[in-house]
């Protein structure tokens, strides 16, 4: 007979008093401690898969003095699974000017990446965002670069450039016309702000 532990505890006669106090307290700590394990288990998974959109400024911080130590550290916590790495067309064309070290580097990160193809849903967010003015048309690449990640389902932004992306006029802006035009908002950082410190 299959019996439910709480109709047993609340039918304790009252010399049972105290005994039914620490069992309720065992009861409510073993579920607390339960559900609490699951959550973590949940943000470590989350933490691990979360999809980062790299613009072309976090490949050529590689080879910067100022952001190198940040850069490779970003691009190891992806090798080791940390990070689902994302980049695009957009960054492909953009990389085929800068030096051969760069673009070495760039194709051996495409063992670990998925490449975003440019769509007319990217273009067509690109377009707002420039009609909007949050950049001008001349960094319309920039642009592109969060319109991209944002209709291909990226939850971060990671890059270098402070003027047109990381920018803490910029980034509430992106983000208001990505919610009204049915999109979720996007976290951009630079890498120092994302990779793990132990």
């Amino acid at each position: 007979m299959n019996i439910n532990p709480l109709s047993v505890v609340i039918t304790f006669p009252k010399r049972y008093f105290v005994p039914k106090i620490y069992f309720l307290l065992f009861f409510f700590i073993f579920n607390l401690y339960y559900f609490t394990s699951n959550i973590e288990t949940e943000m470590r998974n989350m933490r691990k898969t979360i999809k980062v959109y790299a613009d072309t400024s976090v490949f050529g911080g590689v080879f910067d003095e100022e952001f190198r130590e940040h850069s490779l550290e970003f691009f190891y916590q992806v090798k080791e699974g940390r990070f689902n790495l994302m980049t695009s067309g957009v960054v492909q064309a953009e990389i085929q000017a800068a030096p051969p070290k760069i673009i070495d580097f760039f194709e051996e990160m495409l063992l670990y990446s998925e490449v975003i193809d440019i769509s007319e849903e990217a273009l067509r967010l690109r377009d707002e965002y420039l009609k909007s003015k949050i950049v001008l048309k001349k960094y319309s690449n920039d642009a592109l670069h969060v319109a991209l990640a944002s209709v291909s389902d990226c939850r971060l932004i990671v890059s270098w450039n402070f003027q047109h992306i990381v920018h803490f006029d910029k980034i509430p802006l992106y983000n208001a016309f990505n919610v009204l035009l049915g999109y979720h908002e996007i976290l951009i950082h630079s890498p120092s702000g994302v990779i793990h410190y132990e």
